[in-house]
């Protein structure tokens, strides 16, 4: 093999004399190396690698993991009340009662002295004002409830506080216009108010028996309660 610059005859890939690299080393230094056997084959050819999909499907499980997760806690339900946490709901509740009960009881002491005519139209209207106000703001108080048989229980105060003061409100519009049919819805709230009165007494001997109480206790601390009722 001769050289291609000096012309010198040798043996080997490189002239001893210049160190001109052999015609047939000089292609393979001057073709560019192929590190990745895909890259020699056309792009329509190639072979796509298999995409890491690992990563993706756990984050996706985990996302919907949470949404059960998620889904089935909310619609658990709640945890039982331990009889002590009832016992302190009745205190409360029954206090609110209390003042419900005798706020409901004043209000219709002033609509049978205004039957009785022992006040004028004008005190009347005065203390319908008092009690529609009164019992608009009491029938917002109810919502300490944490679980279904609180927050049921606690409706029926709700209620009765709702009734009153449509009761007091179709009465101030009774005085304003004269209309029977106003008088007439005062009376059918007054009387939805009494329901409501009595079926909370009811339901609250249901709510106390999920305490640990004998019955024999729950109808002692009833009575006690009631006769502190005015």
């Amino acid at each position: 093999m001769f050289c291609t610059r000096c012309g010198k005859e040798f043996k080997g890939n490189f002239c001893p004399d210049c160190g001109t690299p052999a015609e047939s080393t000089a292609g393979a230094t001057e073709a560019s190396p192929i590190s990745d056997p895909q890259a020699a084959r056309p792009s329509s050819t190639r072979v796509q690698p298999n995409k890491k999909i690992g990563c993706g499907c756990l984050v996706l499980i985990v996302v919907i993991l949470a949404a059960l997760i998620g889904v089935i806690t909310s619609d658990a339900p709640a945890a039982a009340k331990t009889s002590e946490e009832i016992l302190a709901f009745d205190d409360r509740s029954w206090d609110d009662f209390a003042i419900l009960y005798q706020s409901h009881n004043n209000f219709l002491a002033a609509v049978q002295s205004y039957s009785d005519n022992k006040i004028a139209s004008t005190s009347f209207y005065q203390k319908c004002q008092e009690a529609e106000e009164f019992f608009r703001d009491a029938s917002t108080r109810f919502d300490y409830g944490t679980t279904k048989d609180e927050k049921d229980y606690l409706s029926v105060f709700r209620s009765a506080a709702l009734s009153d003061q449509l009761a007091a409100k179709a009465l101030m519009k009774y005085l304003d216009s004269g209309k029977t049919s106003d008088l007439a819805d005062s009376k059918s709230n007054i009387q939805a108010a009494k329901d409501a009165i009595t079926m909370i007494a009811s339901n609250r001997g249901i709510l106390l028996a999920k305490s640990d109480l004998s019955e024999e206790e729950i109808k002692q601390r009833i009575e006690e309660s009631m006769s502190k009722l005015e």
